[in-house]
């Protein structure tokens, strides 16, 4: 009787008691003739502080989120690094809805620049021309107009330096692997054909370049010296 009871009980709770809340999903709106429009004014007002080399101009047209500061400090190293003669955006292509106010977009980016730290004179630089894609995400605000949040584009900004001394940087550490694998090797092979045959410098040159460094001052540099007196 009991366990009747208690399992006419649990059918008998509410259904609702069990069926989790779901949050209210926002209702996707397309943007209109006149969003496109608009974003066609901010994209081409990009452009001019691209062209213009004007980080705090950019800044006018970035959205307050967490990713403002960085930008524009890409935007600042940007532009001391190159100069753009031509931004053009062609009209941007609605590819999602991420909220009630956030879109993402598509834009063709249409770019050419110098770079100003170029050594060859200025009749001989070449402008380098690009025509790259990239998905911008871009906020409504409570004024009406919209604002750019971020974008994969403004993270390849500011890196032409960076990456030149990354390049040097590598050919000077190879450069310093070959002389140190040379050296190694040489004081191998000086080592394993000193006469009278030695197991103690045998052994010191195996240590990875110290040995053959130690070997270098301490047995053949002297050896040398003592050969010409």
């Amino acid at each position: 009787m009991m366990f009747c009871t208690a399992l006419w009980c649990f059918a008998a709770r509410p259904a609702h008691a069990e069926t989790p809340v779901k949050p209210a999903d926002f209702q996707r709106v397309d943007l209109t003739d006149d969003d496109l429009d608009d974003l066609d004014a901010l994209f081409a007002k990009l452009g001019d502080a691209f062209k213009k080399g004007d980080a705090n101009d950019a800044a006018e047209l970035l959205a307050g989120s967490s990713d403002k500061t960085r930008i524009v400090e890409s935007l600042k190293r940007e532009f001391a690094e190159a100069r753009y003669l031509e931004f053009r955006a062609a009209r941007p292509l609605q590819e999602s809805q991420l909220s009630r106010n956030r879109y993402n977009v598509e834009v063709t980016l249409r770019l050419k620049f110098i770079y100003l730290n170029d050594a060859r004179p200025a009749d001989l630089r070449t402008p380098i021309e690009n025509t790259i894609f990239h998905e911008f995400v871009v906020q409504r605000t409570v004024k009406g107009d919209f604002k750019i949040v971020n974008s994969q584009f403004f993270n390849n900004l500011g890196r032409h330096e960076s990456g030149m001394h990354f390049l040097a940087d590598m050919v000077f550490i190879a450069i310093c692997a070959i002389v140190a694998l040379a050296i190694v090797v040489w004081m191998g092979l000086e080592a394993w054909t000193l006469r009278p045959r030695s197991r103690l410098w045998r052994g010191v040159v195996m240590l990875p370049l110290i040995g053959a460094l130690f070997f270098f001052f301490v047995k053949y540099l002297p050896g040398k010296f003592r050969r010409k007196t």
